[in-house]
């Protein structure tokens, strides 16, 4: 098997939309970027309008960079940016990749994401100062939050840079919970984003489809079109399927005088397009079939040493066993002759949905075991992912690693979506109520700024089930820890009594209850939160008791970074600004000293 491209799909009906994107193209070849943003619903064309522009921007001198999301599979923090980063093919005069994304596949350790942010900005304006770049992304209703995230801050800037972002997604994916559905009015009115939502083809553009397909004689073309429309109503790739189907089952057929069309109304082709995809499967021969099924388990895109891994098989057998395939248009081979992909999510889908769940299930464990034997360093989330659909009690551990590596990347909803699915399934297999506490706390501590409310159910949850197991340790942090939210939210008189009180229950902790926090490595936490109790009491008036307690604390030699800022807040309330300055100051080399990264991004201002 060859490596080849399918064919660039005929675009009709598309006229509006195509002008608005070559007005685009043209702006960002003279210096100006914009965002598009491309909805509507599973196979309107979303894809093909767009890999149209990316052609022509190429055949213009422009760079292309795509990243892709994918559904059926946990999508990694920042996914389709590592994914399109990925394929960038490096010059003469072309600026390396933003650090955080130089180890193609991961995201590597950065201050904050702020800073993660500035890298990929600053990547951005460099590479656009040799080369006009397109950046599509495909599928952006699979987007993670975090890639959401950086997605806005790009946007923000892309008028002042040759940049032209163009972001597809499924309209009827984007509920009113799902975060795009908020992001996309924030797109319009911060970065003045082109929405462009793809209706079905009428009648006149099917006509052109057929005809630009397969050139008939008017009766024949008339025919065909209203046999079209009834079954595939517009959709542009149910035509293109049941096009194909016609031309399998020969009632669509050339001959030496050109294509003609048998009898329609006799025809077995169905008119649902699983129906349509079952047949072409039946095609195949057993063998085929199978590594199709696996294929289908294992993802979108199917490296084909994790195939052979999973299917037994040796590449070569791999290889002319999916021929078949390739010829149906069930799969594409990947331009760099690594692996194969499905041509459509909407294929996948098809032939996943038709798995056995058994045979499923089964299936996934295999991809899980093979991921993790057979990849260097797995994905934590692909691995969680298809042992969850296995089923295997494996999925804690590898759910809790992507949910560190997740929080390590300051995708924080990413990891909090990652420790609530540890949690479920801790609740389901009546595991240990304390560490499900302990984790109900890392949720909230994640939590604050992106949704208070949701913060204070964990922080409470985690509070509750630290009392009825007698965790006095985590019993006093959450107490604590509520105080504080509650004191965010406004309610500070019930806050600060909750957070003195937390503090007096963490006083009477014993060295070993003190040894079992420390031992949880809860990142960048301490027990000791007096300095944070002195800032409140700033908030709320009591300035000479917040004064006494930091006294107290400097009086102690006290070693505590986010303490020693805190306290220097406080001490500017008080109208000392020297005081607070050298306390800034010694935080920030606390900050160096323990490799605490986030706060050293935020100390190095030297403001208060």
């Amino acid at each position: 098997m060859h490596a080849h491209a399918p064919p660039p799909a005929i675009l009709v009906g598309r006229e509006r939309e195509q002008a608005l994107l070559a007005e685009r193209l043209d702006a960002a070849l003279a210096g100006q970027g914009s965002l598009v943003l491309i909805g509507g619903e599973a196979g309107i064309g979303k894809t093909a309008l767009a890999e149209a522009l990316c052609r022509e921007a190429t055949e213009r001198g422009a760079l292309v960079l795509v990243g892709k999301c994918y559904d059926l599979t946990e999508t990694p923090p920042y996914g389709p940016w590592l994914e399109g980063f990925g394929r960038y093919q490096r010059e003469d005069g072309m600026p390396p990749l933003p650090a955080a994304f130089a180890r193609r596949g991961a995201v590597e350790r950065v201050e904050s994401q702020t800073a993660l942010f500035q890298q990929v900005l600053d990547f951005f304006a460099a590479l656009t100062m040799r080369h006009p770049t397109v950046l599509l992304i495909e599928d952006m209703h699979w987007m993670d939050a975090a890639s959401l995230d950086l997605l806005r801050a790009l946007a923000r800037a892309v008028a002042e840079i040759p940049l032209l972002i163009v972001a597809a997604y499924r309209a009827e994916e984007v509920t009113r919970e799902h975060p795009l559905y908020r992001l996309r009015p924030v797109l319009v009115r911060e970065a003045r984003a082109d929405r462009l939502d793809l209706a079905r083809l009428g009648d006149d553009a099917v006509a052109a489809l057929v005809v630009a397909r397969h050139p008939l004689v008017e009766c024949d073309a008339a025919r065909l079109v209203a046999y079209l429309q009834a079954r595939a109503e517009g959709n542009p790739f149910y035509l293109g399927e049941l096009l194909r189907s016609l031309e399998a089952e020969r009632v669509l057929r050339r001959g030496a005088e050109g294509w003609t069309v048998g009898d329609l109304t006799r025809t077995r082709i169905p008119a649902l397009l699983r129906q349509v995809i079952d047949r072409r499967i039946a095609r195949l021969g057993d063998a085929t079939q199978r590594l199709l099924v696996i294929a289908a388990v294992i993802g979108q895109d199917i490296p084909f040493d994790l195939w052979a891994a999973v299917s037994g098989s040796d590449e070569p057998t791999l290889l002319a066993t999916i021929e078949p395939a390739v010829a149906v248009s069930l799969l594409d081979e990947t331009p760099d002759g690594t692996g194969a992909r499905f041509p459509h999510a909407l294929v996948r889908e098809v032939v996943y949905a038709g798995i056995r769940p058994a045979r499923r299930r089964a299936l996934h464990h295999e991809v899980a075991d093979a991921l993790i034997a057979h990849r260097g360093e797995p994905d934590p989330d692909a691995v969680a992912y298809h042992l969850q659909c296995a089923g295997d009690d494996r999925a804690m551990t590898w759910l809790l690693r992507a949910g560190k590596r997740a929080q390590a990347a300051y995708a924080s909803l990413t990891a909090v979506a990652r420790y609530e699915a540890v949690l479920a399934l801790m609740e389901r297999a009546g595991m240990d109520a304390g560490e499900r506490g302990w984790l109900a706390l890392r949720c909230a501590l994640l939590l604050p700024y992106a949704d208070v409310g949701k913060a204070r159910a964990y922080i409470d949850a985690a509070h509750l089930l630290a009392v009825s197991t007698g965790d006095r340790t985590l019993a006093a942090f959450a107490r604590f820890q509520r105080g504080q939210y509650a004191s965010h939210a406004g309610d500070v008189a019930y806050g600060v009594p909750e957070m003195e009180a937390g503090i007096g229950a963490i006083a009477a902790l014993s060295d070993a209850e003190r040894a079992d926090f420390a031992a949880l490595g809860m990142e960048n936490e301490s027990l000791d939160k007096r300095a944070v109790v002195a800032l409140w009491r700033v908030h709320v008036g009591r300035y000479r008791e917040a004064y006494e307690l930091g006294e107290q604390l400097a009086a102690e030699a006290w070693h505590d970074e986010w303490g020693a800022h805190g306290l220097a807040f406080a001490y500017a309330f008080l109208g000392m600004p020297d005081a607070a300055a050298t306390l800034h100051a010694y935080a920030h080399d606390l900050c160096l000293q323990r490799g605490n990264i986030a706060l050293a991004s935020i100390t190095a201002r030297r403001e208060i």
